[in-house]
């Protein structure tokens, strides 16, 4: 009874919504989980073809093919598919040919579409906000492009400001359209969304580089950059790091919104402090390096180390020096690059002296470039002094007992320094000579927090330790 009462109330019942019909349909969906991403870049040096397969061999094991194209002016183009997820698929392989000397010039992606129907990215964002992360609906926001669907996702962005998915769209087909640098930065200058600001500003910072990994000119209006720096939100963190990549020397109103972000505390200081390395030497900009130098982050410290190098030259030696007979061994590893690359014929004693302690220790973990290898350059720049032969003679007396690492990179940047492979090291004076010098253990500190007191030896040399450590227990 109550039934029938509740319908003759209501009316018929009303008819289901037509389904909504893309314009184009299954444009997307030709994008499935197993999808792969297919792209091609040519190689800078042609010449340089037949070490591709080695540096690759790894990924090509498990989720490459690479595809070899003479093309008739002479260049080398490898056609890839990677089965790897993400972006990753793509910076992957570029970033291991680099890492092995293999420069490439340009990069296409394929399998991209700029020109998606509105009604086809409504249906992907409500895909997106129920299923972020099938890798189905992550290909397929992948293969976004286009400048139209930038704006698509802008305007859309601003009438479900609810609807965070549209952010990813925005994001994705700005990640995949080059050229948008101008229009992007203009847009995150002006947008009140905080959080859309930062992703349009991030795109341009993703695609510095990607520029530079692909040998491409990348030159952002550097009055749009500083218009999003000045902002004081997230959003300014990205123009830091657009600001990274300008050439020097940097604009005055640019080079004062570094040094006040280089001043305060937060992930954002790192980007503003690697980025003063360009500016101009002031009082300003020492005055901002020298606070970043006591943070209580030691990688915003060793950045402000090496910015205050780059830009004042041996006028950061007191801090270096210092630096280099510090107990800690962060701060003293800074150090060695800075006086490396920074150093004159003045800092060769000392930067010798530290040369002979680096390769008499020993280690369990690898660096990249070998730890004293800027102070090796340094003593080659000025292999006329007594001290740097001195130092070079003791480091190729030393070549068996060099870090694996150490002997490689000396074969690839310093052949001449290699000894003859006749040369003996296994007699009894070469043992002694070479002896590994006996390891001092550090005074405690004592340190209070609250009412709880440690003792402990902080800020050493760990690494040290523990391998003698790993010896005694052998």
């Amino acid at each position: 009874m109550f039934e029938r009462l509740k319908r003759a109330l209501s009316g018929p019942p009303s008819e289901p919504a037509a389904p909504v019909v893309p314009s184009e349909p299954g444009r997307l969906d030709w994008m499935t989980r197993t999808t792969p991403y297919r792209f091609r870049t040519w190689l800078a040096d042609p010449s340089q073809r037949d070490a591709v397969s080695g540096i690759l061999k790894l990924l090509i094991d498990r989720e490459l093919t690479v595809e070899y194209v003479d093309e008739p002016d002479g260049r080398v183009r490898l056609d890839m598919v990677s089965t790897f997820e993400g972006w990753a698929a793509v910076t992957r392989p570029l970033w291991t040919l680099r890492r092995g000397g293999v420069r490439v010039r340009g990069l296409e992606e394929l399998d991209l579409f700029d020109d998606v129907a509105p009604d086809e990215l409504e249906r992907l964002v409500r895909d997106w906000e129920t299923r972020a992360y099938d890798r189905a609906a992550r290909r397929r926001m992948d293969a976004l492009a286009g400048e139209a669907t930038v704006r698509y996702a802008i305007r859309a962005r601003h009438r479900q400001p609810n609807v965070r998915s549209w952010i990813h769209v925005a994001a994705s087909a700005a990640n995949h359209t080059p050229g948008l640098d101008a229009l992007l930065l203009e847009s995150a200058a002006s947008e009140p969304d905080a959080d859309l600001a930062a992703t349009l500003a991030s795109a341009v910072a993703g695609r510095a580089g990607i520029a530079e990994l692909v040998s491409e000119p990348f030159d952002p209006p550097s009055h749009l950059v500083l218009a999003v720096a000045r902002r004081r939100d997230k959003a300014a963190d990205a123009g830091y790091l657009i600001a990274e990549t300008l050439p020097a020397p940097l604009d005055d109103e640019l080079t004062v919104v570094l040094c006040n972000a280089a001043r305060r505390k937060g992930l954002s200081t790192t980007a503003a402090v690697r980025a003063l390395r360009n500016a101009s030497a002031s009082t300003e900009v020492r005055s901002a390096l020298e606070a970043a130098l006591e943070s209580s982050d030691a990688d915003v410290r060793g950045l402000a180390l090496d910015s205050l190098g780059s830009v004042f030259g041996v006028g950061a030696r007191p801090y270096w020096q210092a630096w280099l007979a510090s107990s800690s061994a962060p701060q003293r590893m800074a150090a060695e690059d800075v006086i490396g690359a920074y150093g004159d014929a003045d800092d060769v004693p000392l930067a010798a002296e530290h040369l002979g302690k680096i390769i008499r220790r020993k280690s369990s973990i690898s660096w990249e470039p070998p730890r004293g290898s800027e102070i090796i350059g340094l003593l080659v720049r000025h292999r006329e002094l007594p001290e740097a032969q001195a130092a070079i003679a003791d480091l190729t007396k030393r070549w068996p007992k060099l870090p694996e690492e150490l002997r490689a990179w000396l074969r690839d940047h310093h052949p001449d320094l290699v000894p003859a492979e006749a040369a003996a090291f296994s007699t009894a004076e070469d043992i002694a000579e070479t002896a590994e010098a006996l390891l001092e253990w550090p005074l405690p500190e004592i340190k209070r927090d609250g009412r709880e007191v440690y003792l402990g030896f902080w800020d050493t040399d760990q690494f040290d330790v523990r391998d003698r450590f790993e010896q005694l227990l052998v």
